[in-house]
């Protein structure tokens, strides 16, 4: 007998699978969507703490520290900051929300780890904040005192905490280290092939040698040589060494 339903069937599993096109494009998109609402609140959040920081820092010339630990430590940012800024999750639970704990003088419920070290400033190297991970999917945001950047949430460790973030936007394990970098680095250049600038007069071109995603070398060249610098990693990924070539190096930076 034959079915005479079968042309609707057919025309049902033609919706179907239109509604099914339609419908998944823009799941992604509301995803996505609500990612970019989750990261835009982390970032938020964290440029309020770092001038809560700021502020505390102009106060007492060195951001706050507690041998207690550093829930006790940002405690001391309460008549800078709602405790309401240290939540980094949309979508979390009244009882779980960040509070001040007036009674053990402590931060609860933050979603973000403090370096919590005497006399640290507040600058534009070591990294002061980080998000924890799970807020934004793959990514953890690095906070020094007045820049935010994005980090592979798979390396997360909060050693991190303490590390410098080299303008051209490469970790390197401490400040001394830091320092040394910058020596052969212009501030306004960015991490991105060959670039130009200027140090002490001089023109000077910067080119980076990768190993898969692994920096290995940086060449500098000025208008009297070229300056091959070689680094080592550590197992987070930061500049733990360098070393320079030729041994007068310094002579080919300008005057």
């Amino acid at each position: 007998m034959e079915n005479k339903n079968h042309p609707w069937r057919v025309v049902g599993i033609i919706l179907l699978g239109l509604a099914l096109m339609v419908a998944g494009p823009l799941a992604i998109r509301i995803r996505d969507q609500r990612q970019d609402e989750q990261r835009t609140f982390v970032r938020s959040n964290l440029k309020l703490i770092q001038i809560a920081l700021q502020e505390y820092f102009v106060q007492y010339k060195s951001l706050p520290f507690s041998p207690e630990g550093p829930d006790h430590a940002l405690y001391k940012l309460k008549p800078y900051i709602d405790a309401e800024c240290f939540d980094g999750d949309l979508k979390k639970s009244p009882e779980a929300r960040a509070v001040w704990d007036d009674d053990e003088k402590r931060l609860k419920n933050s979603d973000f780890f403090y370096l919590n070290e005497p006399s640290v400033k507040p600058d534009f190297a070591r990294i002061i904040l980080i998000s924890r991970p799970g807020l934004t999917r793959g990514w953890v945001y690095l906070a020094t005192g007045f820049s935010i950047t994005g980090h592979s949430a798979a390396e997360f460790d909060l050693r991190l905490l303490g590390s410098c973030q080299t303008p051209d936007l490469f970790l390197i394990a401490n400040y001394e280290l830091y320092q040394d970098w910058l020596r052969t680095h212009p501030d306004s250049l960015a991490q991105s092939g060959s670039n130009v600038g200027l140090i002490r007069g001089a023109n000077v071109a910067i080119d980076y040698k990768f190993e898969g995603k692994r920096l290995k070398k940086r060449s500098v060249t000025t208008d009297k040589g070229v300056i091959e610098e070689t680094v080592e990693l550590d197992d987070l990924g930061r500049i733990s060494k360098l070393s320079r070539k030729p041994d007068h190096w310094e002579r080919l930076l300008g005057d």
